[in-house]
């Protein structure tokens, strides 16, 4: 069976968001929200060293205690820079003041605000920015909230490309850009859309995604393919009744449904997709992280009881060689990524599956030969 290295690192607050940085450091946003006594609101940049299995700190910014904690990251494709989602003060939440998309530089060891805009209308401190992504290229940005708002900002100017446009007011869950920067994907519970990315006309609706009669799904992740799955789109489908969770794959130029299959019996909590586009990593609500192979979304390996929450945020680093992953419980946990994997079985999945099949056809066949033999 294939070994893979794995550790959990303490990190101090709660982890809403992690990514890693062009030049693989681990970037992790999160905190204990507005005017919560002894837990800051951060965004932290991590050395990780794999051989001691540590992080080492290498630049941090503590924001203000009066606005929320980071709520979402991404990191610029080709310059020393990152988008949050973080919400001002609830003073200037009700004034309609909200700056709620933020962008950061880190360069000279140092994290440093460099530019603000608005992409929420909502005068709750209830609603927040759930998506911040930016595009292949770092042109755009995509920012969606949890109170429907859809905007595409330019970069670096923070200026409109299209929106905000509000989906019903419905909660917005992910949102991602397709490999050429051309299309955006955006999901509800109950509606996938295909965006085109310059004036924002949909170009694909999948509603409802049920199973079958019996068995009615809501959405919760989305990813377009990457490198050697790109043309592929990934939607990751919780059963409404919360005992199973789906991956299903189409195809966008057709639209076709190409495969469906199940990762797990519990809800999906964060799903992300390697930058080589050959692996799915899937948060669950049993505290599990499971990896599936993008191609025929076979199940590759399932680390139980990851975190002492359910995963908050999933990413790999820049050459896919490692995965992840962070928490409300205050940990990140890193996974190396094994150079091969084995054929047919996933690790630490169906091995006391079969072992326990093992045993059990032993004992039938202990009953039952002597009584052949008679």
């Amino acid at each position: 069976m294939v070994q893979t290295n794995t550790f959990v690192s303490s990190i101090g607050f709660p982890v809403y968001a992690v990514s890693f940085s062009l030049d693989d450091k681990l970037i992790i946003a999160g905190g204990g929200g507005a005017g919560r006594s002894g837990v800051k609101n951060k965004i932290s940049m991590y050395d990780v060293d794999l051989k001691d299995k540590k992080f080492k700190l290498s630049q941090e910014i503590t924001l203000d205690k009066d606005e929320d904690a980071p709520m979402c990251l991404s990191v610029h494709p080709q310059k020393k820079a990152l988008v949050c989602g973080i919400n001002s003060s609830e003073e200037k939440i009700k004034a309609g003041e909200n700056e709620n998309c933020r962008i950061f530089s880190y360069e000279d060891d140092k994290i440093t605000p460099k530019a603000t805009a608005q992409t929420m209308s909502s005068e709750s401190s209830e609603h927040y920015q759930k998506v911040a992504r930016f595009s292949p290229e770092g042109k755009e940005i995509i920012s969606c909230t949890t109170n429907g708002e859809i905007t595409l900002l330019k970069y670096p100017s923070m200026k409109a490309a299209f929106g905000p446009v509000n989906w019903d007011q419905k909660e917005v869950l992910d949102a991602d850009f397709d490999s050429l920067g051309k299309q955006i994907v955006v999901i509800t519970q109950t509606e996938l859309r295909v965006l085109s990315a310059s004036n924002g006309s949909i170009i694909q609706t999948i509603e409802n995604p049920v199973r079958n009669k019996s068995d009615v799904c809501l959405f919760r992740a989305c990813r377009f393919g990457r490198n050697t799955t790109k043309g592929y789109l990934y939607s990751v489908v919780n059963t409404k009744s919360r005992n199973r969770a789906f991956v299903t794959k189409w195809d966008t130029h057709s639209w076709d449904k190409l495969a469906n299959c199940p990762v797990s019996r519990k809800p999906v909590t964060s799903f992300c997709i390697s930058n080589d586009g050959k692996l799915l990593a899937l948060g669950t609500s049993d505290l599990s992280i499971v990896i599936c192979d993008a191609h025929t979304l076979r199940t590759l390996m399932v680390v139980p009881s990851a975190h002492g929450f359910p995963v908050t945020s999933l990413s790999f680093n820049q050459d896919s060689t490692l995965l992840v992953s962070g928490s409300v419980d205050n940990t990140c946990r890193v996974i190396e990524i094994p150079d091969t994997w084995p054929k047919g079985i996933p690790l630490n999945i169906n091995l006391a599956i079969i072992i326990a099949l093992i045993v059990a056809l032993t004992a039938f066949l202990y009953q039952v030969l002597p009584v052949m033999m008679a």
